[in-house]
């Protein structure tokens, strides 16, 4: 059996290993695994604990090989908020990102996950939803509405480096 629930803070060592697991053949790792499930953990325990922007849902297999359950899925969103309309315009969005299920659970979890994550968004009255999909979860995508979008553009700042950290500026 499988259940959905909210993340924990508690469950972020779990999470980063899962993204590590999703992420990690994508593109050729720049750090160890253990620096990046430390690093990683780390900054997601932070969003689960300030509910403000981040939400994340698990799927825990209940199966009998794994007392108390394993997360073995996961989907976070972000919630982007736009400056303020004086008239009627939506000023929530939200980014689906990071929707996994291990292959072994696959079949029918990540439709849940992706179900409660819009569900959740349409409760709080989220505008629109954007996301970046892989080439192997577009189907999932378009069976749910996702569409790609003239509307939205974007200019990458980092070039190709990946897990470049912004500098901080010196106070004088």
């Amino acid at each position: 059996m499988i259940a959905l629930r909210r993340a924990r803070p508690a469950g972020a060592r779990v999470l980063a290993t899962l993204r590590y697991e999703f992420r990690g053949n994508h593109a050729p790792p720049t750090e160890t695994a253990a620096g990046f499930v430390r690093r990683c953990a780390a900054w997601m325990r932070r969003a689960l604990r300030d509910s403000s922007r981040w939400r994340c849902w698990v799927a825990v297999s209940h199966a009998p090989d794994m007392p108390g359950g394993a997360i073995v899925g996961h989907v976070w969103v972000a919630i982007i908020d736009k400056v303020p309309n004086p008239g009627e315009e939506a000023e929530h969005h939200a980014y689906i990102t990071n929707l996994y299920v291990q292959p072994e659970f696959r079949g029918g979890i990540g439709q849940r996950l992706l179900t409660t994550a819009i569900d959740w968004c349409e409760s709080q009255g989220i505008g629109s939803v954007i996301l970046w999909p892989t080439d192997g979860s577009r189907s999932l995508y378009a069976r749910n509405g996702f569409n790609v979008s003239g509307e939205l553009w974007d200019r990458h700042l980092t070039g190709p480096q990946v897990n470049v950290r912004p500098r901080r500026r010196v106070r004088r």
